[in-house]
């Protein structure tokens, strides 16, 4: 008690100028002590005992008053009461009587036992200095750096949070109370959730720099998840941000403070993010072009020119099995302009777009071949998707199942070939080395198949292949009698 006798005796008043006024709290912001010029303070500006005498919570107090200053104030002593204030921290808050303007300086400090734990904190009040007295209308320092338009902290050389802008508070979705006199990265840590995230090293390093240096130190924008509060379920959610850290230097040219301002740029860096994909996208579809008029212009015509130039050398050729070996070739050599054909009207496409002709009658193609034991090989030619209308589309997808559904039950083949021609018709082939035919009978799958040719003016044929199995020939116009 000999050290609280002593801090709340009265002290001694220069003339003319009151004592300070001292309040001791513990650590629960309870007022444990008051002394003698606390007491005469309260009374003679209409403070009520029961608010602002010992057994009161000070913290208390201040929340029954709705201003900034109290906030300020209240914030201070949460700081020291939690041990984490660095030094005494001064607020300055008004008292004005009807007919004075006064202003006061709140003194909050640690109050630490031996060991450094903390035992509360100190409080103290006295007339602001003349020096530092302040117009009214206008605010004090620490008023004008929490309402700046900008996103400020202010940090001291050991990185901890002393003084934050109420626009840094929005944004990165805190309070002032429950950052102040804590580290920065305890408050701001990298997300737990992403294994790239690189926020905080980025940042130490500058920072470090900017301690090391005495100068700013801009840093490109980074990606720098804030934490989502409990009520909106808690996480982290993506931010971007452009950091610039500015040390402020004290008489001696020693860093005192770091300004951390931060710009939320994450609209922007989203922007920036979807522009780069069109671009990407574009390019890779000009690339696509080029491959495509390459494989048109110089492979397909030199797989043309030699496949003329072996059907001359075929008639020609002897004996007969040297003629029917490079018939054959000529043969693999239109299947493979035919191949090539398909790939040229498959790069002229988008690559997310699934939703085609060409791209369900390869995946009814794939689907087909847990029946068949076998995947049907499938050839395009022409400008499928840009020419089918709809309707066409929808009939020929039904035709394509139903004649791969036949092959599959009744021909026992081992090969099956699905043609599909675009041009001034819509021509599809479903070919199969099967059984064949055998005896025709009606159903009512190839009724269907003729009923849908019929309805769009064209025809579907039923035949043998010339070495056996089965062809299916559906075509339509492109344009059907009626239709204009």
């Amino acid at each position: 008690m000999a050290e609280l006798d002593e801090v709340l005796a009265p002290s001694p008043a220069t003339p003319g100028e009151p004592a300070v006024e001292v309040a001791l709290l513990d650590t629960d912001g309870v007022i444990v002590s008051v002394n003698d010029a606390w007491t005469a303070f309260a009374a003679a500006n209409g403070g009520d005992p029961d608010r602002t005498g010992p057994g009161c919570s000070y913290l208390d107090a201040c929340a029954a008053d709705p201003g900034t200053d109290a906030e300020r104030v209240a914030t201070a002593i949460r700081t020291a009461l939690r041990g984490d204030l660095p030094a005494p921290l001064a607020v300055q808050v008004p008292c004005h009587s009807p007919d004075t303007s006064r202003w006061f300086d709140v003194l909050v400090a640690s109050r630490l036992d031996d060991d450094g734990s903390c035992l509360g904190a100190t409080v103290t009040l006295s007339r602001a200095r003349p020096g530092h007295q302040v117009a009214i209308g206008f605010p004090t320092f620490e008023a004008l750096f929490e309402q700046a338009p900008g996103c400020l902290l202010a940090l001291d050389p050991e990185l901890r949070i002393v003084a934050v802008s109420d626009a840094y508070l929005r944004a990165t979705r805190t309070e002032r109370g429950a950052i102040l006199g804590r580290g920065i990265f305890e408050v701001f840590p990298d997300n737990p959730d992403d294994p790239d995230a690189d926020g905080v090293a980025n940042l130490r390093a500058s920072l470090g720099r900017a301690l090391a240096d005495g100068v700013p130190d801009a840093m490109p924008v980074q990606k720098y998840d804030i934490r989502r509060p409990s009520e909106e379920g808690g996480g982290f959610e993506v931010h971007y941000w452009e950091p610039l850290n500015t040390p402020i230097l004290d008489a001696e040219g020693r860093v005192a403070f770091l300004i951390h301002r931060v710009e939320d740029v994450t609209e922007r860096a989203r922007t920036e993010a979807e522009l780069t994909s069109v671009r990407l996208s574009r390019e890779l579809l000009a690339e696509r072009d080029r491959i495509a008029r390459d494989l048109h212009d110089l492979v397909i015509q030199r797989l043309f020119s030699n496949g003329l130039t072996l059907a001359s050398i075929s008639r020609r050729a002897q004996p007969p099995e040297i003629a029917d070996r490079i018939i054959g070739v000529i043969d693999d050599l239109d299947a493979t302009i035919s191949e090539i054909r398909t790939t040229i009207f498959s790069l002229g496409r988008a690559p997310d777009d699934a939703t085609s002709v060409r791209a369900e009658l390869l995946a009814l193609a794939a689907n087909a071949r847990e029946g068949l034991g076998f995947e049907p090989r499938v050839l395009f030619d022409g400008p499928i998707d840009a020419t089918v209308p709809v309707d066409v589309g929808v009939a020929l997808l039904a035709v394509a199942r139903e004649a791969l559904s036949n092959a599959a039950r009744h021909a026992g083949a081992t090969q099956v070939d699905v043609v599909l021609h675009a041009g001034r018709a819509v021509v599809l082939k479903v070919i199969d080395n099967g059984r064949g035919l055998g005896t025709v009978t009606r159903s009512s799958g190839l009724a269907n198949m003729e009923q849908r040719a019929l309805e769009l003016g064209g025809t579907c044929t039923v035949t043998s292949g010339l070495h056996g199995g089965c062809r299916v020939a559906w075509e339509v116009p492109i344009t059907p009698p009626g239709r204009e």
